[in-house]
């Protein structure tokens, strides 16, 4: 069976990379973006089980790529 995927969007980089070793040691699959532009074409091209967002993102917020997200059906 395939590890499940979880997206981690946020731009502080500490965050992200605690985040990583935890859910890796886990066994998750991890991928991870640090705006809301690469976390939105991230989560269309993947399509992760789960999705961990920051709301406060460079480029586009996270409230943004969620309603492009919810727009798009995902």
């Amino acid at each position: 069976m395939d590890a499940e995927t979880i997206l981690i969007v946020d731009d502080n980089k500490e965050i992200v990379t605690i985040l990583r070793d935890v859910l890796k040691s886990q066994g998750y699959r991890v991928l991870h973006a640090y705006n809301g532009r690469q976390g939105l074409r991230m989560a269309l091209e993947k399509q992760p089980d789960l999705i961990l967002l920051d709301w406060n993102l460079p480029e586009l917020s996270g409230f943004q790529v969620l309603h492009a997200l919810r727009e798009r059906g995902n």
